[in-house]
């Protein structure tokens, strides 16, 4: 497992423990953006990493640090 797929399942499991229901509203989104990462192709991802994004803008600040810093070791911009 890459660093940025380690932060993406820790940011994942964060979110489960505290927000059970904004992570299942992201589970679709965390599965597209970790398959997505290992393809030359990152637009599909990318849909999903900035939906990610946006399902976060409430979340405390520490949370949207460790989305946004897996997502751009993934490859996200």
């Amino acid at each position: 497992m890459s660093a940025g797929q380690n932060s993406l399942n820790n940011f994942y499991q964060s979110v489960m423990f505290s927000y059970p229901q904004v992570a299942a509203l992201m589970s679709e989104d965390i599965m597209s953006v970790a398959l997505n990462a290992m393809a030359a192709d990152k637009s599909p991802g990318q849909a999903a990493a900035d939906s990610l994004r946006e399902k976060a803008e409430n979340l405390p600040e520490a949370h949207r640090r460790v989305l946004e810093n897996a997502l751009q070791n993934l490859g996200y911009s």
